[in-house]
């Protein structure tokens, strides 16, 4: 049965070769499509993995509760950020500190959003410093000021200086 609807389909095929050609073609466009789309999808979810990845790990916020009787939300203490810390699987603890302000440097000034991290911050992001080093961790033990800035802004707030 099998033979016989081949000798169809080969009979078929030469009596419109045209037609036949332009199907097989439209099958062959249609997957190498699919294909193309399929990989650029996977290239780019495995690019935004290495980028954003953090060597295994999850950031966890964690929210102090709100206590709806005392109509005042809880705290988190420097306790309870230490015994965090001694878990064994915790890479880093650090109390989210964010503002956003300006930034003067001569006649530039440019808005910056200004976030407190600690020593591991630039290796648990994978952050790759074209310029400088890391922070140390006696400089975040004194809250030292210190800062990472971006290469776009590097530009605006120092347009002479060469990178």
């Amino acid at each position: 049965m099998f033979v016989e609807y081949l000798k169809v389909s080969f009979l078929l095929m030469r009596a419109k070769p045209v037609r036949s050609v332009l199907s097989l073609l439209g099958i062959y466009i249609g997957v190498l499509s699919l294909v193309i789309i399929m990989s650029i999808g996977a290239g780019m979810q495995e690019k935004l993995k290495e980028t954003f990845g953090t060597r295994g790990a999850r950031v966890v916020f964690i929210h102090p509760g709100y206590d709806q009787i005392l109509r005042k939300a809880g705290s988190i203490t420097t306790d309870d950020l230490k015994l965090i810390k001694n878990m064994p699987e915790v890479l880093s603890v650090m109390q989210r500190a964010e503002k956003t302000m300006d930034v003067h440097v001569a006649l530039v000034t440019s808005q910056a959003k200004v976030l407190g991290v600690d020593e591991s911050f630039v290796s648990l992001y994978r952050i790759r410093l074209v310029q400088g080093r890391t922070f140390l961790k006696d400089e975040v033990d004194r809250k030292q000021p210190l800062c990472i800035i971006s290469a776009e802004t590097a530009r605006a707030l120092f347009p002479i200086s060469r990178s």
